[in-house]
């Protein structure tokens, strides 16, 4: 009885020393994958940070584009209106009723 009762001990304590060492490889896996997981965090947070910036740019350089275009647009588009243009010899111009005229350059139509 004595040594049945050794033995189990043994196989308890080998069975323990066994899922102790499965627990500690499973515990620096698991960290492998959280120091893996940082640094690709990391990775993704500067290439947001960079495509974010770039965007800024873009958008900036954008919106400056249309205030230009705006401001100098305000003449073409008051001369536009009038329908009117000046050294269009021999062209022919659609109107914005979808009719065409032809120029003979003497300002007559």
């Amino acid at each position: 009885m004595v040594q049945l009762r050794k033995d189990m001990e043994a196989a308890i304590r080998d069975k323990d020393l066994e899922t102790k060492e499965e627990l500690k490889e499973e515990i620096r896996s698991k960290h492998y994958q959280i120091l893996k997981l940082q640094g690709e965090k990391d990775r993704l947070e500067a290439e947001f940070k960079a495509a974010k910036e770039r965007l800024e740019a873009r958008i900036s350089a954008m919106e400056e584009k249309h205030r230009e275009q705006g401001t100098a647009g305000d003449g073409e588009k008051r001369e536009g209106k009038t329908g009117r243009r000046t050294g269009t010899e021999g062209t022919t111009v659609t109107s914005p009723g979808g009719g065409q005229c032809q120029s003979s350059g003497n300002g007559a139509p």
